[in-house]
């Protein structure tokens, strides 16, 4: 079996010690191949050490890669039995994403649809005033034609906002809240707000 020196230095003697103790595949040749050579020297199998480091920090990259903040705004018209491209042609603006599952249902099983017009995701520096006043600002010159369609297709109207925060303790929550102008906008037809909370995964 090939063999080759490594000089231990503080850093790698760390993870050598980590995977000496925590692998089978370390143990394995813990027992049968770990030998001692000159002072601040050990050999080890060639194969096994590129394994087992490379394994130890993938697995610290791993568990350490925390996933920023992330957020969206969103204005999303939903009811039932209406097809959202009767919306984008009356309002005459282009939704981010529709679900025209309500058109295709049986009146006896009513599924709703929904048109929606959204921010792109952001990450870091997240201003949840400044997106909503984004969508408000897209938005308000059909304000008529909208609150035509919400009355003649019987429609709920919200604006949303959706937070993945991080799991990262050093990582601060964004302030969430609405303008003044959004607030009126909201109140001119009939609208709700929604701020809907997930956990971001491990990266």
């Amino acid at each position: 079996m090939e063999y080759r020196n490594f000089r231990v230095t503080k850093s790698i003697t760390g993870i050598l010690a980590h995977v000496i103790g925590k692998t089978p595949a370390a143990k394995l040749f813990k027992s049968n191949t770990l030998a001692l050579a000159k002072p601040g020297k050990v050999q080890f199998p060639l194969f096994a050490i590129r394994y087992n480091v490379s394994s130890y920090l993938q697995s610290i990259d791993r568990g350490n890669n925390l996933a920023s903040n992330k957020a969206r705004a969103h204005f999303t018209l939903s009811g039932y039995h209406f097809d959202p491209d009767d919306i984008t042609r009356l309002l005459g603006i282009e939704p981010t994403s529709v679900d025209a599952s309500g058109a295709r249902s049986a009146l006896d099983k009513p599924v709703i649809s929904s048109w929606e017009l959204s921010t792109e995701t952001m990450a870091d520096n997240i201003d949840v005033y400044k997106m909503t006043e984004i969508l408000i600002k897209k938005i308000e010159p059909v304000k008529e034609k909208i609150l035509q369609v919400i009355k003649s297709h019987n429609l709920s109207p919200r604006i949303g906002v959706v937070l993945v925060l991080s799991i990262d303790k050093n990582e601060s929550v964004p302030d969430v809240g609405f303008g003044a102008r959004t607030i009126r906008f909201l109140a001119d037809i009939g609208a709700f707000a929604n701020v809907e909370y997930k956990l971001s995964e491990r990266i």
